[in-house]
């Protein structure tokens, strides 16, 4: 973890978790084929922040 950069320890995480959430809430609809993302879910993550912050001024 030394050289990791924090976007690469965030990206990790996600999808870690991402992963299992799929193993422990397993579902018996397949997974769509298109799934978000870390660099999706991090642009939708920060549109929706600075939003807030714009909203809140």
């Amino acid at each position: 973890m030394a050289g990791c950069t924090k976007e690469q320890v965030y990206e990790g995480l996600y999808e870690g978790l991402k992963s299992r959430e799929q193993m422990v809430y397993p579902s018996d609809e397949p997974i769509p084929q298109e799934q978000q993302n870390y660099d999706e879910y991090k642009k939708e993550r920060d549109e929706y922040l600075n939003k807030d912050r714009q909203e809140s001024q």
